[in-house]
C-alpha cells in the first residue's frame, strides 16, 4: 500500500482505519487519520499479522475502549521513519495497546498519546518492544509493561516526543498544496501542526541505508504582501521552498529517511489526493 490516506471511518469493534487479518502487507507514505473504533482506532493488528509501516502517519484516531493509534493482538510490527502523534483512547493505550507481540521501532515518534500512551495488557500473553533511534513521549518510563512484558531500550532514543513541537495540534490537512519555487505538489500540514524543522532532525539512525532523500523542504507559511509573490500579491499562506541544509543523516517521523520526500504527491497543479 503505497501512497494512500484512510481517513474519517468508523468500526464499531477492531480497526477503524485498518484491521489486519493473518498477513504481512507493507505500508509505505500512507496517512492514517480520525479514524474511530472501540479497540484500534487507527490500526488493529490480530493474531498473526505482521505489516510493516514505512514512512507512515498514524494521527488523532480514537478507540473507545483501547489503542487509539495501534492495537497489537498477539502480532508483530515494524515501525520505520513512523509518526504516531495525537491518538487517544477512554481507557488505556491513547497511541499504542499491546496485548502479546512484539513492536520494533527505529527512527520513528511515538507523542500525544496522553498518560497512558504505550500500554502493555495486564494479563495474557506477554508483549515485547524494541526501541532504536526514536522519539518516545515520556521516554523508557512512557512505556508501561504491566510486568507483562519487556521493553529494549536500545541506543539513540530520545525522551518526549522531541520530533514534535510542543503546541502542534497534529492538523492534517485533506489534500494538497503546489510549492511554484519547487515546483510540485505537496501533501501540506495546519500551519503549526506537524513540522519539518522539528527536535528529531538529525537524529535518526546515522547507518547510511537510513541517509535522508537529498530534498527542498517546503513549509506552508503566511506570507505578507511583500513576499507573496504566488498569491496575486495579496496576504496568504503559501508553500515556500527551504533548501535542506542540516546532514544527510536521519530525520526521525514520517519525512525522513530514503523515501522521505513523500509529500511530493502530484505532478499536475491542480490535482488533489482524496
Amino acid at each position: 500500500m503505497d501512497l494512500v490516506k484512510v481517513r474519517s471511518n468508523t468500526a464499531s469493534t477492531f480497526g477503524g482505519g485498518i484491521y489486519f487479518g493473518n498477513s504481512g502487507p507493507t505500508l509505505s507514505r500512507v496517512v492514517v487519520e480520525y479514524n474511530e473504533a472501540k479497540d484500534g482506532g487507527g490500526l488493529y493488528l490480530s493474531a498473526f499479522a505482521s505489516p510493516n509501516l514505512v514512512n507512515t502517519v498514524v494521527g488523532n484516531n480514537i478507540a473507545s475502549n483501547e489503542g487509539g493509534g495501534i492495537y497489537l493482538n498477539n502480532a508483530q510490527t515494524d515501525l520505520v521513519n513512523v509518526t504516531v502523534a495525537d491518538d487517544s483512547a477512554f481507557t488505556y493505550g491513547g497511541s499504542m495497546f499491546m496485548k502479546g507481540g512484539t513492536v520494533k521501532t527505529r527512527n520513528s515518534i511515538i507523542t500525544g498519546g496522553g498518560s497512558d500512551a504505550i500500554w502493555f495488557s495486564k494479563s495474557g500473553v506477554s508483549s515485547s518492544m524494541i526501541v532504536h533511534y526514536s522519539s518516545v513521549q515520556g521516554g523508557l518510563e512512557g512505556i508501561e509493561n504491566n510486568s507483562n512484558g519487556t521493553v529494549d531500550w536500545g541506543e539513540g532514543n530520545l525522551s518526549g516526543g522531541g520530533g514534535v513541537n510542543a503546541d502542534e495540534t497534529s492538523e492534517i490537512l485533506g489534500g494538497g498544496n503546489y510549492c511554484h519555487n519547487c515546483p510540485r505538489w505537496f501533501l501540506v500540514f495546519e500551519p503549526d501542526a506537524f513540522s519539518f524543522g522539528a527536535g528529531g532532525n538529525d537524529k535518526g539512525d546515522p547507518s547510511s541505508q537510513y541517509n535522508d532523500e537529498e530534498n527542498l523542504w517546503c513549509h506552508y507559511v503566511w506570507a505578507t504582501e511583500a513576499v507573496s509573490i504566488w498569491n496575486n500579491g495579496n496576504p496568504g499562506y503559501q508553500m515556500i521552498a527551504v533548501p535542506d541544509t542540516l546532514t544527510e543523516r536521519n530525520d526521525m517521523g514520517a519525512f525522513g529517511g530514503p523515501n522521505g520526500s513523500w509529500g511530493i504527491i502530484h505532478a499536475t497543479p491542480g490535482s488533489d489526493w482524496e
